[in-house]
């Protein structure tokens, strides 16, 4: 700075040894809290602060008089969120109710406010420790971050929280009112995912800490994110009393603010992974999604699959669908080794990805013999023939599947988007064999339940 002729004469540091040597080159900044940010540091006791704000409690109240004193509450980080959000609320239903600026306002609307100025007067003297974790080493190895989601019909939010060892603590918050055009609360919750995706873009972006997590108890957000098809029906939704983002929805009093440790540290189970909860499709529960950055691949499943395998295993000569599956694995795995494309070589016994591909290749081979039109006419958007248009064919991982009308049941995705298998094709008569030795030589209709699960 000194070579750029910059005069650094206003210093403030925690550091009682760097503060005596700001004294000494006499550039130590007198004010204990300067700002940082629109927000109060006390550089002895080190937390962060906010300014104190005078709201006058005048006899005749404003639309103009609540935006005024409103907007003057700056809280970049959201930590105020949960008692600030009533304001922006109230200032909401003005707007809705098209009150002039300079109108005295209703009784009810006066005094509503005026109980809500005490609580932002209060709000304002909460401090926050600068440093997130005061008995924890810096050197620990495990350190996470959080991110919530929840919405209302009022309201829709984010928060994010730090966890390292067994101490967690809140970072920042992301909160919007509802817009005025009144939406269903499942596209609420989806907004604010949005907002939550966001958040962790932010925070993946400007901190070192590479895991992130994102909780949401709308089961519906779950199955939209999850799903391949566009939903247009909603299914119920629960919330959960373990999420934080709930204060934010419906706004809490400053009492209740001051002594929520769920909002400043989160659930208890944060900082005990054993004890996250784990969702599954049938569950109404919270659920959480890892976010972790992409691996690069060298190429992908749709290209080490063959297009058509019949030119090396004719599926004819085969009496079961296992010999089939184990033959066709060991083909490919010799085609990969011949390429030097996999490292199977030195292995025995096929795994059970191996097989699976195996399947996959058998099963599109048939589909590629026996629907060539119907990929046709798929592929050219028009939609003609009977079999496209009543199965609503689509191409997942370069196999056809068929949309039904249970994609809004909890089932497992295969069986809510089944394959395609061709009638009399020798492949599927072997899954057919498969399926009737399996269930113990059980009856047709046993047999073919047991085959829509998958096909």
């Amino acid at each position: 700075m000194s070579f750029a002729d910059f005069n650094l004469r206003s210093l403030s540091s925690n550091s009682n040894k760097l503060g005596v040597q700001a004294i000494k080159d006499s550039v130590l900044d007198l004010d204990r809290c300067p700002k940082v940010l629109g927000m109060r540091w006390d550089t002895e006791s080190d937390v962060l602060l906010y300014p104190a704000k005078n709201i006058p409690t005048t006899k005749i109240i404003t639309k103009r008089d609540i935006l005024q004193h409103t907007s003057r509450l700056y809280d970049p980080l959201g930590l105020l969120s949960p008692v600030t959000i009533r304001a922006k609320l109230l200032l909401q239903e003005l707007w809705q109710q098209m009150f002039e600026w300079d109108m005295p306002l209703p009784h009810d609307i006066q005094e509503k406010w005026r109980s809500l100025i005490t609580d932002l007067k209060s709000v304002t003297t909460t401090t926050f420790p600068r440093y997130y974790f005061e008995n924890t080493p810096y050197t620990s190895n495990y350190t996470c971050i959080h991110i919530f989601c929840d919405a209302s019909l009022l309201s829709y939010c984010a928060t994010a929280y730090v966890c390292r060892d067994n101490q967690s603590t809140l970072m920042m918050a992301k909160t919007r009112v509802a817009p005025l055009k009144k939406l269903t609360l499942p596209r609420l919750e989806l907004m604010d995912a949005v907002i939550g995706s966001r958040l962790c873009k932010h925070m993946k972006q400007n901190t070192s800490i590479p895991q992130i997590h994102l909780w949401s108890d709308s089961q519906i957000v779950l199955y939209w994110l999850q799903t391949s098809k566009t939903l247009r029906r909603f299914v119920r939704n629960r919330p959960t009393k373990d999420n934080p983002a709930d204060l934010l929805t419906r706004g809490i009093s400053t009492s209740h603010f001051k002594v929520s440790n769920l909002w400043f540290h989160g659930p208890k189970w944060l900082t005990t992974p054993d004890s996250w909860p784990v969702w599954q499709e049938r569950d109404t529960y919270v659920t959480m999604a890892t976010i972790t950055d992409p691996v690069p691949t060298s190429k992908s499943e749709d290209a080490a699959l063959p297009v058509n395998n019949s030119s090396f295993v004719d599926m004819s000569r085969f009496s079961s669908l296992a010999k089939l599956l184990r033959v066709t694995a060991y083909v490919l795995r010799f085609i990969d080794n011949f390429r030097g494309g996999r490292s199977t070589g030195s292995q025995e016994t096929l795994t059970t990805e191996e097989l699976h591909r195996a399947e996959k290749v058998c099963i599109r081979s048939c589909q590629m013999s026996k629907y060539q039109a119907e990929v046709k006419d798929i592929q050219t958007k028009r939609y003609k023939l009977p079999l496209s248009r009543q199965l609503k064919l689509f191409l997942n991982s370069g196999i056809w599947k068929c949309r039904g009308c249970i994609h809004n049941a909890p089932l497992d995705e295969m069986t809510k988007y089944p394959y395609l298998l061709p009638a009399k094709h020798p492949f599927t008569n072997l899954v057919i064999k498969d399926a009737h030795s399996r269930l113990l030589h059980a009856g047709v209709s046993s047999t073919i339940t047991f085959l829509r699960q998958k096909y």
